[in-house]
C-alpha cells in the first residue's frame, strides 16, 4: 500500500510530518485525486458534510473505495453513500468502523454477525470524553478542569463542542438505528443535550 497522494489546503503550510517526495505527493486540488486511475482508496479526514459529502460519493462513482470516520457525513448521508457503492460497476468499498465506537467492532459485527438476527436494543457508552468527564465531575471535579484535563490527554478535541454538547453521540446514534434497526432516522430528529 503506497499513499500516492496527499491533498491539504494550504501547500506552503509547515507540516510536521515528513513525506517521501519520490512516492508520495501533496496537492491542493481534490480533483487530481478523484481524476487519478491510478489511485484505488480514498482515506477522508476533511470533516464536515458538504465537501467531504462530494469527495465520497465521486471517489464511489469513479470505483475508488473510501475509509472514513466522519460520523456527521455518515448520520447524514449513508442512504446516498449505500446507493453510490451498489451504483458503481466497480464494488467499491465503504469503510466506516472507526466512526462509532471505534474502539470496538461495533459497526462490523451489526453489518456481518447480527445479518440475520432481529436487533431489539442497542445500549452503550457511545462518548468516550464525556464518560471520562461525567465520571470526574460525579467524584466533586469541576467542569472546565476536567475538560482542560481530557483535552491535555487527547480525549477532547481543542473545539469540543461535538462531544460536550451531544452531536457526536447523536450522530452515532443515528448510524447504529440505520445498521441495528434498518431505519433511517434523521439527525435533528433525535434528540440532543449536552454536559455543559
Amino acid at each position: 500500500c503506497i499513499i500516492t497522494k496527499i491533498c491539504v489546503r494550504d501547500l506552503t503550510k509547515p507540516r510536521s510530518f515528513h513525506i517521501n517526495e519520490a512516492a508520495t505527493e501533496l496537492v491542493s486540488d481534490v480533483n487530481s485525486i478523484l481524476q487519478d486511475d491510478s489511485i484505488d482508496m480514498v482515506v477522508e479526514v476533511m470533516g464536515g458534510t458538504t465537501l467531504a459529502r462530494t469527495v465520497v460519493l465521486e471517489a464511489l462513482k469513479s470505483g475508488k473505495s473510501v475509509v472514513t470516520a466522519n460520523k456527521a457525513l455518515i448520520a447524514e448521508h449513508l442512504d446516498e453513500i449505500h446507493n453510490a457503492v451498489k451504483g458503481s460497476s466497480s464494488n467499491p468499498k465503504f469503510a466506516f468502523e472507526a466512526a462509532v465506537c471505534g474502539g470496538i467492532p461495533i459497526i462490523e459485527t451489526l453489518q456481518s454477525c447480527y445479518a440475520g438476527d432481529v436487533v431489539h436494543e442497542v445500549m452503550g457508552i457511545a462518548n468516550g470524553t464525556t464518560n471520562y468527564m461525567l465520571g470526574k465531575m460525579e467524584m466533586g471535579a469541576d467542569y472546565n478542569e476536567v475538560l482542560k484535563e481530557a483535552q491535555d490527554l487527547g480525549y477532547a478535541e481543542a473545539d469540543p463542542t461535538a462531544d460536550v454538547e451531544g452531536h457526536d453521540v447523536r450522530a452515532k446514534i443515528a448510524i447504529l438505528a440505520k445498521l441495528a434497526f434498518g431505519t433511517t432516522v434523521p439527525v435533528d430528529s433525535i434528540p440532543c443535550m449536552g454536559i455543559t
